[in-house]
């Protein structure tokens, strides 16, 4: 299970995001899971709900999001969508390959609040503009989260 430790670093660089915008609760974190690193999403909101216990993420929602696997053949170059965990190009036959995406995990965006905030973003998937706009605070990041 290791969700628990994904979850405390995802935590742990929220609460860094959080307090570089002023201390702002962590009202949502996104991220990006690619199906290769066999994340049981299930877990990860396990994981995520007791690492953010008694801070200022207490409050959060995890989004995430799964990212599909995209192999390509170093023979020939091709890519595509493998059908299980051996990697066999469907153009060359070549066993040579390598993850073009699917194996990344990535903090995407944390959104921040005070406490009479709403959500940030005025879309499902659209988080807010800007990093303190008013009552609602919002810090991108692209992160590589290991944990």
């Amino acid at each position: 299970m290791h969700e628990f430790s994904l979850a405390q670093a995802i935590v742990s660089q929220a609460l860094e995001a959080a307090e570089r915008h002023g201390n702002l609760p962590v009202q949502e974190v996104r991220v990006l899971a690619g199906v290769l690193r066999q994340i049981v999403p299930e877990i990860m909101e396990t994981a995520f709900d007791a690492a953010k216990q008694e801070t200022l993420a207490a409050d959060a929602r995890l989004v995430l999001r799964e990212v599909p696997a995209l192999i390509q053949c170093k023979a020939c170059l091709a890519c595509f969508e493998p059908d299980d965990v051996f990697w066999i190009c469907p153009n060359c036959s070549g066993s040579r390959c390598q993850a073009l995406t699917g194996d990344e995990l990535l903090l995407h965006s944390v959104i921040l609040s005070d406490d009479a905030g709403a959500p940030g973003g005025s879309e499902p998937n659209e988080p807010a503009r800007g990093s303190r706009g008013g009552r609602h605070g919002n810090t991108r990041h692209r992160t590589s989260i290991e944990g």
